[in-house]
């Protein structure tokens, strides 16, 4: 394990498995580069091999950059000037820029010719974009002085010693002491923009919370035993990835905390709500139901809720809305990455167990599917005691238990691509006892299909399954799960599984019909979201 000093609390952790891969590259590369030279010394063709094959993989990683264009050329030969104008802080708002180089270069250039060039600009390194959700999108007209003077600063170690709090909380006054060169408004809009802080009110002053900064610990008297755990229901989700990922948690737990503030300020703010964070974790109460998200040492996040028998369906929205939060911010900073989601066991949380045990996907699944029930029972083996899956998943509610339907008859089109990646990646090389994609497409019938496929350009498996869906009736997620359990590939099926999640949620839309969401998110004909349910739910609580 190698170290490097980051900061007062934390510290940047490059795993042997990063310098692992890091010498497995360049040992790959090594060989590469060295058989070309090694070939050149019997054929002297060797060189041009290397230079066309070099080519060939320059023209196919830049094939989707747009080419450089002379209204490109204008606009970058007229940065410099733009720089000196806008300095000391060369940062200008997207409509602002578009209006100066409608101005200045060509005003005649539409969007599409302005979004073409933003990208053809970014690929330069000659600005920076920054979209935001609340405020105008921004521009960085000069990221090294962006680098430099604003991250490297904040990030600086003398910075930390000297401006570190407890709390990670500052007012808009201290930021102008630590930034004197610059207003201190427009640097907190910039870094607000890119989700280093979020503006909050802390009884009646603005202040600016950088989670990265918070240094206290958990409060001690958060999370306590309640006196009567028969009149309260528990839950809670444990989100962990591949043990060479699971350390990236740790850099992106801080924008989890940002954008669960943010989720206070715009939709409980008004309500009776609390939020409190630490190094590591965060508590989030509104009205009487809590909610504790936290970091763990083992690498995962832990998502627990808590909240009287009465509120266990609102329990069950603010949990969805918890972690559509925590999904934004995993698609923003690492689209590609798997998470594996567990669900905690509600009486090992009403004990306060220090790890719960978690019900994978799977066990969910086929607990249902045997019953057709999601009051199917499931056995907790710390405990050897039977827990209900409608307690797992939506607080014990019945009125949740209405409105969900279970994954294993939606059609193969509901795979998403993740998913389709990863069964090309287990079932498209060929296995020792032969259970692969060709032993798959006879089980179904297709086996007339398997020359086309193995000779075609994409991943036989896919072209397989694609081709599958159209058979009627058609397959389904249920089916296709089976057939890989009866090929014997169990753990294709799990990965299955992981990826579709084991139900999903019907709710009406504007025309009155049904719609089923997964429970990472929602549609756009959905009626009313989440957070206005948990609203609606709260309202009537008080008045009862």
């Amino acid at each position: 394990m190698v170290k490097l000093k980051f900061s007062i609390r934390d510290t940047i952790e490059v795993t042997s498995f990063a310098v692992q891969t890091l010498q497995e590259l360049r040992f790959k590369l090594y060989l590469i580069v060295h058989s070309f030279f090694f070939y050149n010394l019997l054929n002297i063709n060797g060189v041009h091999f290397l230079e066309f094959h070099c080519v060939q993989f320059y023209f196919k990683s830049t094939d989707n950059i747009p080419r450089m264009s002379g209204f490109c050329e204008a606009v970058q030969n007229f940065l410099p000037k733009l720089r000196k104008i806008a300095n000391p802080f060369p940062v200008l708002s997207w409509k602002t820029f578009c209006d100066t180089i409608h101005l200045e270069v060509n005003p005649l250039a539409t969007v599409q010719h302005l979004n073409i060039l933003l990208i053809q600009l970014q690929n330069l390194g000659e600005v920076l974009f920054l979209k935001s959700g609340l405020q105008p999108d921004l521009i960085v007209i000069s990221p090294n002085w962006f680098g430099s003077s604003i991250i490297g600063t904040l990030f600086s170690v003398d910075f930390l010693i000297s401006q570190t709090r407890m709390s990670g909380s500052y007012q808009a006054n201290d930021f102008q002491i630590m930034f004197p060169h610059y207003d201190a408004m427009s640097v907190l809009q910039l870094l607000e923009t890119m989700k280093i802080c979020v503006q909050y009110d802390n009884d009646g002053d603005i202040e600016y919370e950088f989670p990265a900064y918070i240094i206290r610990e958990k409060d001690e008297t958060l999370w306590k035993p309640w006196g009567n755990n028969v009149d309260c229901c528990y839950g809670g989700i444990r989100l962990s990835s591949q043990p060479q990922f699971l350390e990236l948690f740790t850099s992106i737990f801080i924008r989890i905390q940002v954008e669960l503030r943010y989720l206070q300020n715009n939709y409980y703010e008004d309500m009776d709500s609390y939020l409190y964070q630490w190094y590591g974790g965060t508590v989030l109460c509104i009205s009487n139901i809590e909610c504790m998200v936290s970091l763990e040492q083992d690498g995962c996040i832990e998502i627990k809720i808590r909240g009287s028998k009465s509120s266990s369906y609102t329990c069950f929205y603010f949990l969805e809305e918890i972690l559509h939060s925590i999904n934004l911010v995993l698609i923003e900073t690492c689209p590609g990455m798997k998470v594996i989601k567990e669900f905690l066991s509600p009486s090992n949380l009403s004990e306060h167990y220090v790890q719960p045990h978690g019900y994978g996907v799977d066990d969910i699944f086929y607990a249902v599917r045997k019953t057709s029930d999601f009051k199917s029972l499931v056995v907790n083996p710390l405990t050897g005691k039977n827990e209900c899956v409608l307690d797992l998943i939506a607080f014990g509610s019945d009125q949740v238990e209405n409105m969900l339907s279970c994954t294993d008859s939606l059609p193969l089109t509901e795979l998403n691509t993740m998913c389709r990646q990863e069964l090309s990646r287990l079932i498209d090389p060929v296995h020792p006892l032969g259970r692969d994609w060709a032993l798959f497409a006879l089980n179904i019938g297709l086996d007339s299909k398997v020359q086309l496929f193995d000779n075609g350009p994409t991943s036989p498996f896919l072209a397989l399954i694609d081709t599958w869906a159209t058979v009627q009736p058609a397959p389904t997620i249920g089916t296709l799960v089976d057939q890989l359990n009866e090929l014997g590939r169990e753990e294709v099926a799990l990965a299955v599984l992981q990826n579709i999640q084991c139900f999903r949620i019907k709710v009406m839309d504007i025309n009155n019909c049904s719609v089923t969401l997964n429970h990472f998110g929602c549609t756009k004909h959905q009626m009313i979201s989440n957070w206005e349910m948990i609203i609606h739910h709260l309202d009537l609580f008080d008045t009862l």
